[in-house]
């Protein structure tokens, strides 16, 4: 199943031949996010080729808190680099969303308090706004796509999204910094040529819009004209790695097992057991219960209800038993929400999962017009494996 608690120790080389010994999720001495899933959520565009795909690197997330002397960094150093510094702040908001911040507080995290409020549509994007080669790190809601779309239609003409963190990363020290911090009523959005556009209100009747243009690792006040269209970042939602997730590789597009880690130009993979296979030729993804991937079954022997909505005050649809002694039933994911997985259903049993050797599913395939309607059944009481392995 997905590990949501590891901590391991990594070593990060920079060009100067300097190693940093650096605890990959120190989160105060909370219990760290998934490794794997946070790793891949900072780099989510890059493949995982053939044999590099080892637990190490995918698990590669440390963050830098001390500033370092970039003399001897190359421009490949800074970006490597930055992304680490940008997995530790999206891994504590992570696992703030997975605690319920029972541990620690938003600002303790390097966000907005707005996230206590753990929004279905938090979000995060990494996007170079200034054009300068580095990426910024943003946080806020996105809308886009989503029945929640009207709640920004009016804000920032329509965008589709709001923002309510940035994050940039200074080249010189080697390091994060915070350059805005907005809430419920004081967010932006993103505009060509690095300007960004903060809308909000101070009351009911007093509001404001403030133009600003980043340069670097700085914000200035900007007073000029906004000519260019607003940009939309690729979002990556916080509930994706907040779901169960597993790495899993495939090869011609069918699933081959779940990666464990990688030897030499060999893969380690679990199915019903371990099994080492040639890395040549496998592709690795992030399967997330978050899109829809991998399948849901009851913890242990019960019966338990299946829900038409994710509220154990909404209405029951049908049972799902599972008999001691017996295999339990599994049954085709098709989403997740905080506490509820969302699955196939249609009163007996789903229709056939995805298995080992079989091709790759998405969340689309599994959701057609036509399937059986989709419910919700407990987190507490069911759990996600990337495949049926009864």
């Amino acid at each position: 199943m997905n590990r949501k608690h590891s901590l391991p120790l990594c070593l990060v080389a920079l060009a100067s031949g300097v190693l940093l010994a650096v605890s990959l999720l120190s989160c105060r001495g909370k219990s760290a996010a998934s490794s794997d899933a946070v790793s891949n959520a900072v780099a989510p565009n890059a493949a995982v080729s053939n044999a590099t795909a080892s637990s190490d690197a995918v698990s590669n997330a440390a963050a830098p808190n001390a500033a370092v002397s970039n003399a001897a960094a190359s421009a490949d150093d800074i970006g490597e680099y930055c992304q680490m510094a940008y997995s530790d702040i999206i891994s504590e908001v992570v696992v703030g969303y997975q605690t319920h911040w029972a541990e620690f507080q938003p600002e303790d995290a390097g966000v907005s308090d707005v996230f206590r409020h753990e929004s279905p549509y938090g979000a995060f994007a990494r996007i170079d706004i200034d054009g300068d080669g580095v990426d910024e790190l943003v946080f806020g809601d996105s809308f886009v796509g989503e029945a929640g779309g009207g709640v920004a239609a009016g804000f920032a003409g329509g965008a589709g999204y709001r923002l309510y963190d940035l994050y940039a990363f200074d080249t010189e020290r080697l390091c994060p910094v915070h350059l805005f911090s907005g809430g419920e009523r004081d967010a932006f959005v993103i505009s060509g040529g690095g300007i960004i556009v903060e809308t909000g209100s101070n009351s009911a009747s007093e509001s404001f819009c403030r133009y600003h243009q980043l340069r670097g690792a700085v914000l200035e006040d900007f007073d000029g004209l906004i000519t260019e269209v607003l940009r939309m970042p690729e979002f990556e939602p916080v509930l994706r790695y907040v779901a169960p997730t597993a790495f899993v590789a495939l090869k011609d597009g069918q699933l081959q097992g779940k990666l464990v880690k990688t030897l030499g130009d060999f893969c380690v993979l679990e199915v019903q057991d371990t099994v080492r296979v040639p890395a040549k030729g496998l592709d690795i993804e992030l399967w997330s219960a978050f899109d829809g991937r991998g399948v849901v079954f009851p913890k242990n022997p019960g019966q338990y209800a299946v829900m038409s909505a994710p509220s154990a005050d909404s209405p029951v649809v049908g049972t799902i038993t599972y008999e001691s002694g017996n295999v339990p039933d599994a049954f085709r994911c098709l989403g997740y929400l905080p506490g509820w997985f969302k699955i196939e259903f249609d009163g007996t049993l789903s229709g056939s999962v995805p298995a080992v050797g079989a091709a790759s599913a998405s969340r689309s395939a599994f959701a057609t017009e036509g399937d059986s309607p989709a419910c919700y059944v407990s987190e507490d009481a069911f759990d996600w494996d990337f495949t049926n392995r009864f």
